[in-house]
């Protein structure tokens, strides 16, 4: 099924949508024409044009189904364990096979490394899709857990619990009160980044960080200023 993405915005540039505090102040009125790869629960954030969505947890999909199941985009690509969990889907439902080899894959119609983030996923859909630039906002890669609970562990990392409102996504209700979420693993994630980048560089193609506020190296991913890239 994943084949018919194969190319089909080759030498195009797109956006990244994660999902960081810094989201909320980016215009993303300006995205309205552009290609997005939306992650997690970014559909939350107002006026955003979603071209696809990325969905890679379990737990997020089984919490917020009925949200997710009502987003306009032109293909939800989720897992393969959510695709056969036995929720109805929509038919522009597509899915995933991770537990791949730990590498940047270029053809996602095969397992692929999941690299810890949805974020992860989108960049290798991205390339695979033929996008020649691609820029993130959001990726803010900051986080604070004194306010989860760990919970016990799942099939993908551990598992916490919000005990207050979220502090680390752009949206304070982002993963609420109670919500169960897997425990982002920083190090892994940064890893992932910087073999994405690698591979993006190697091709000459364009993967840059165009958030407004960020803790990722400018060493793992190189930064751009969101604002500049509509004067080009």
């Amino acid at each position: 099924m994943l084949k018919k993405f194969k190319n089909i915005h080759k030498g195009k540039r797109g956006f990244l949508v994660a999902c960081g505090p810094s989201l909320s102040k980016t215009d993303v009125s300006k995205l309205n024409n552009e290609i997005t790869f939306v992650v997690s629960r970014g559909y939350k954030r107002k006026n955003l044009n979603i071209t696809y969505l990325f969905i890679g947890d379990m737990h997020i999909y089984k919490q917020f189904y009925d949200e997710i199941s009502k987003v306009k985009c032109s293909a939800l690509f989720v897992s393969k364990g959510i695709y056969f969990s036995g929720l109805p889907l929509n038919k522009n439902t597509y899915y995933f096979t991770g537990h791949g080899k730990k590498k940047f894959h270029k053809d996602v119609t095969k397992n692929i490394y999941g690299g810890g983030t949805s974020t992860f996923l989108a960049m290798q859909f991205a390339y695979y899709m033929g996008i020649q630039e691609l820029y993130a906002i959001g990726l803010d890669h900051s986080w604070n857990f004194s306010k989860t609970l760990k919970i016990g562990r799942g099939s993908g990392g551990n598992l916490m619990r919000n005990l207050t409102q979220d502090g680390n996504h752009f949206s304070k209700d982002f993963y609420g009160k109670n919500v169960t979420w897997f425990y982002p693993k920083v190090d892994k994630m940064a890893e992932s980044y910087k073999m994405a980048s690698e591979a993006y560089t190697k091709d000459n193609r364009i993967l840059s960080n165009a958030s407004l506020e960020t803790k990722l190296p400018n060493s793992i991913m190189s930064r751009t200023d969101y604002n500049t890239i509509y004067k080009i």
